[in-house]
């Protein structure tokens, strides 16, 4: 590693260089000639069908986008193309058992084991893995070493998709599973998603203008939550401007303040990531699925989790959700244990296993009561009012459960459920 220059790292993971380099691979990758194709060899009855049909261009065109993810993946730390490495030979074992005649069946409940590693790493210090992941020059960056883990997470999920879509259509692209596995974009933070959208037959041809306009438009308000809005909001001094507003505000006010404070800090950092990826995927005729629908005027917890991380929610429905209520028929309890199981996938820590368990039993509790309150006629006041009650249970309800679950410890949840109740020393 000593034969690259230290800067070259701090420079990479910048987005001026992450602009510079799309604007030299973009127009390259778009020369390559979909319909290129290899010619037929002198004395051959036929061209090979992989050869045909344009996929000579189209798999030029991926290799390209693969080798430039691996290069941006390899500047935040080598360590990253080593684990998407073995995901990947993961899913090629599980997909050669397929082909040699073991049941579906039998691999689909070996295929959660994809996800065992994040269960050694969550116990090794924290340290340890943000160095490994990101490595001392790409720790640089501030917002980078809060998503160390859940590059780990999104690797597991994206690799487990791939692996039960092609158990599904008993076939596996590799290049479309690698172009998933590796894309640069999502890395990080998400979007969810298998190897579909990386399919020829998921892709443009062609970048049209409109379609460049939204990725610019896309990336530079990504750029502006991530880089300055969320920045900014973090940066604001809360006792000042209450000061200045001519209020005096004691702990327990300005602990409320900084619990909405932190949510909407972190809601910026992750869809300003995601609009990022979504943008800069839509430059290689990729669509990623939506992430985040205005998760801030969401009424009930079940609306918040149609609106916010919306590829994370799929996942959960189709993966978690539904085969425990198929195993079970109680969708109150499968929601609950989905989430406890989700909170424990984002952490394994008491915190984030409140989390899970907050979210959970709101889901429940209101999966249980939406049938029974379905024929009550309220009051008209109170049918008014119930809209904005609703709001502004869920959105305080959600930033508590994000407090707490990235507190450093449930010492440290405690003591601020205790000063939010204005009982903290």
């Amino acid at each position: 590693m000593r034969w690259l220059p230290m800067g070259f790292f701090r420079m990479v993971v910048s987005l001026e260089v992450l602009v510079l380099a799309l604007l030299l691979v973009v127009p390259l990758y778009w020369s390559i000639p979909v319909s290129l194709a290899a010619p037929a060899a002198a004395g051959s009855a036929q061209v090979p069908a992989a050869w045909s049909g344009g996929d000579v261009g189209f798999m030029a065109r991926q290799l390209l986008l693969i080798g430039f993810s691996l290069l941006l993946l390899f500047s935040l730390s080598p360590l990253i193309p080593a684990i998407i490495a073995l995901a990947f030979g993961a899913v090629l074992l599980f997909r050669v058992a397929q082909r040699r005649g073991v049941s579906p069946d039998r691999l689909k409940p070996l295929s959660w084991g994809l996800f065992a590693p994040l269960a050694v790493v969550e116990f090794l210090p924290a340290d340890m893995v943000v160095g490994g992941l990101f490595s001392e020059r790409a720790a640089a960056v501030p917002t980078l070493v809060n998503w160390a883990y859940l590059g780990l997470s999104y690797c597991a999920i994206r690799s487990f998709l791939v692996l039960r879509e092609a158990m599904n259509r008993s076939e596996l692209d590799p290049l479309a599973a690698l172009g998933c596995l590796t894309f640069f974009g999502s890395y990080v933070a998400g979007p969810i998603c298998g190897s579909r959208p990386f399919t020829r037959e998921m892709q443009a041809q062609t970048l049209t203008f409109e379609a460049a306009l939204r990725a610019v438009c896309r990336i530079g308000w990504g750029a502006a939550l991530l880089l300055v809005i969320a920045p900014k909001l973090a940066g604001l001094d809360l006792g000042g401007m209450t000061e200045r507003a001519g209020l005096m505000a004691g702990q327990g006010v300005l602990a409320w303040l900084d619990l909405y404070r932190a949510f909407l800090v972190l809601y910026f950092d992750f869809a300003g990531y995601t609009s990022i990826a979504i943008g800069a995927a839509l430059l290689f005729g990729i669509t990623l699925p939506e992430n985040f629908r205005m998760p801030l005027v969401s009424r009930s917890v079940q609306e918040f989790w149609q609106r916010w991380h919306m590829s994370l929610g799929a996942f959960i429905g189709s993966y978690l959700f539904k085969p425990i209520v198929r195993a079970r028929g109680r969708p109150a309890l499968a929601i609950f244990c989905a989430f406890v199981a989700v909170g424990l996938w984002h952490n394994v820590s008491w915190t984030y296993l409140f989390w899970g368990f907050g979210h959970g039993a709101a889901l429940a509790l209101q999966m249980i009561l939406s049938k029974r309150m379905a024929a009550v006629v309220l009051p008209l006041p109170i049918r008014l009012l119930l809209p904005w009650a609703g709001w502004a249970f869920t959105m305080t309800y959600v930033s508590l459960l994000s407090a707490i679950a990235n507190s450093s410890g449930p010492a440290a949840a405690v003591d601020l459920v205790l000063t939010l109740g204005g009982l903290g020393g």
